[in-house]
């Protein structure tokens, strides 16, 4: 289109975009366009000017891809930076301009110790010479997390070396009178004169060093925030496993490395994006997703979390007056065991920043999980919770801690005994529940259970929907019926078996069935 090089009153557009859900204007070179939908899309173009007219369509010109400029509500990918060259760049943030606050944030996992000066997060030209990352010690490799800022010493170290091959939570926040670092969620106070700061005109280095000192930083990143405000400490433990798909209050700058794209980086939040020099997009194993987070003080008896559906009894507290946090994250966490059976989409993580005592439960009852729990009503054991470590939660580690107790139908409420430790991770396996009645029919309004299975001299049989009228009866494998009964209204039957030979049984009730073992 060169017809606006000659632009006249000659000149006109006339554009033809199938299957748009809006268009600003279609006889204007260059019209804005919303299709809303994942597609390729044709276009058409007519144009006449002084030398008549011509029309040209090009077929599948427009691609829609997944939104990639909106929050995601999962981990997905994180930004590795293990080669000695990558970094990132990042534009300016104008909506930092007159702040009188400040924090950033993100999830990091060392490779080894750093390079002396080596940053998480800078802004060198700006008119504080901002660093975010780790401290001079000499000329040689550190873990010890610093920042770095006009007027402050550039040997200032931090009580906080990082552990390598593990997530870590860092977070630096600027107050007028102070710095306070976090290093998951526990925090360090540096007290000076940081007044009249502008982090909005100049861009950032992610990954780098000082310059011309030392090296780039060697790990992964993920889930990098920047906020125009300083946030208190219980913000950044209620938030520390969360994504607010919504935004929060104060943030400006979020990268969470998600891109299709290797080179891209998007501000999930704002206009004013990223570069990827030479770092690559690999799968995050870091500990976070959309959900919701609850606090309190552990007390002897039930503690209830409201928020996350979750109630821990306790008998004795190691450490009183210690807060613990609750977090429901509603994802599957990065990895679990390979089996057959299925897992809960949600998973849970319970900690204390200020109690690093193990701490015992009575028991452990979660709510509202989204699993079927009719199907579980009379065999809660074949729920199983698993736990693993806060310090290796990227790894798959889980080991088996207990079988559910019991079900409440009424509450939706799974409850598991003798916890031995709540400091961690949980999630709850679901295997088929196989004393489940099959259906032979097309009828599936009520079903059977059989308690115990296998059976030694007594059985259970209890209706899963009450007062079902119908025959029941129970057959040997060959199929000679060795008990039948009328039942007017169903709700439990006992059959005595301890003179029946050990073997397979079938019990009917009506069009459903369920096999038993009986044996010796």
């Amino acid at each position: 289109d060169y017809s606006v090089l000659t632009l006249d009153s000659f000149s006109t557009w006339n554009w033809s975009f199938p299957n748009a859900q809006y268009v600003s204007n279609k006889n204007i070179r260059n019209p804005k366009v919303v299709f809303g939908k994942i597609g390729l899309y044709d276009v058409t173009l007519k144009i006449q000017n002084r030398l008549g007219e011509s029309t040209k369509t090009i077929n599948g010109m427009i691609q829609i891809s997944a939104n990639e400029c909106g929050i995601d509500s999962f981990a997905g990918k994180c930004l590795d930076l293990s080669n000695s060259s990558d970094y990132a760049t990042l534009e300016r943030i104008p909506e930092l301009k007159n702040a009188t606050g400040f924090s950033c944030m993100a999830w990091v996992k060392l490779n080894s110790k750093q390079d002396c000066f080596t940053q998480i997060l800078s802004n060198w030209d700006s008119n504080v010479g901002f660093g975010f990352g780790f401290a001079f010690q000499g000329y040689v490799q550190t873990r010890n997390l610093t920042f770095f800022w006009k007027g402050v010493p550039y040997q200032l170290t931090s009580p906080f070396n990082l552990d390598t091959l593990t997530w870590v939570h860092v977070a630096m926040v600027v107050y007028p009178d102070s710095v306070r670092l976090y290093r998951d969620g526990i925090s360090w106070t540096y007290k000076g004169n940081f007044k009249d700061f502008d982090l909005s005109e100049t861009p950032w280095e992610v990954g780098t060093g000082v310059r011309g000192q030392c090296g780039n930083f060697q790990g992964q990143m993920d889930e990098l925030k920047i906020y125009n405000r300083s946030l208190t400490e219980l913000e950044i433990r209620e938030n520390i496993h969360l994504i607010h798909p919504e935004g929060e209050n104060g943030l400006v700058a979020y990268y969470q490395f998600n891109e299709s794209s290797n080179p891209e980086i998007y501000n999930r939040v704002g206009g004013y994006h990223g570069a990827n020099a030479g770092g690559v997009k690999i799968y995050s194993t870091a500990p976070v997703g959309t959900g919701f987070s609850d606090h309190k003080i552990l007390s002897t008896g039930l503690n209830n979390f409201p928020l996350t559906k979750t109630d821990i009894q306790i008998s004795t507290i190691k450490k009183p007056n210690s807060t613990w946090f609750n977090y429901r994250l509603l994802n599957q966490p990065d990895s679990t065991l390979v089996t057959a059976e299925k897992w809960n989409q949600n998973y849970y993580i319970l900690r204390s920043f200020e109690n690093p005592n193990s701490e015992t439960a009575i028991n452990l009852t979660f709510s509202n999980t989204g699993i079927l729990l009719d199907n579980y009503r009379f065999a809660p054991e074949f729920l199983k919770l698993y736990h693993r470590d806060i310090s290796n939660e990227h790894l798959n580690s889980w080991k088996f801690v207990a079988n559910a107790s019991s079900i409440n139908i009424v509450n939706q409420s799974i409850q598991f005994n003798n916890i031995q430790e709540i400091n961690g991770q949980f999630i709850i396996e679901v295997l088929p529940n196989p004393t489940r009645l099959h259906d032979l029919g097309n009828n599936s309004n009520y079903g059977i259970y059989i308690y115990p299975n296998p059976a030694i001299g007594k059985i259970q049989i209890h209706t899963y929907d009450l007062g079902q009228t119908g025959i029941l009866k129970i057959q040997d494998i060959n199929g000679n019926t060795i008990y039948s009964k009328s039942i007017p209204s169903f709700v439990q039957e006992n059959v005595d078996i301890h003179s029946w030979p050990s073997g397979v049984y079938i019990v009917t009730f009506n069009e459903r069935w369920v096999k038993f073992v009986k044996i010796d």
